[in-house]
């Protein structure tokens, strides 16, 4: 699976706050994120605590397998219709 960008490497017992700027790097003027979703095929990769406001998504992260690099894809579905995955790889490392 391809990635958008990768974050900064995330200990396997702490929690990580996530999020994307859909506003200043997708959205066009009036359009706003009518539904999300943030996803992640590797079980062992907890993703709780989704909000958006301005054009903001946020998600908390915990778990994970040291050693691993778990993509975790955030999906948009825009006002106009359009719909915008953004997946970012989260190395699992211990620190």
């Amino acid at each position: 699976m391809t990635y958008t960008f990768k974050a900064s490497p995330k200990d396997s017992t702490a929690v990580a706050d996530m999020s994307i700027n859909w506003a200043t790097n997708f959205l066009v003027t009036d359009e706003t994120i009518a539904s999300f979703d943030v996803t992640c095929p590797d079980e062992s990769i907890v993703i709780s605590q989704k909000t958006q406001a301005a054009g903001v998504t946020r998600w908390r992260v915990s778990g994970g397998v040291t050693g691993t690099n778990p993509i975790i894809t955030c999906e948009i579905v825009t006002s106009a219709g359009r719909r915008e995955p953004n997946s970012i790889m989260l190395p699992i490392r211990d620190q």
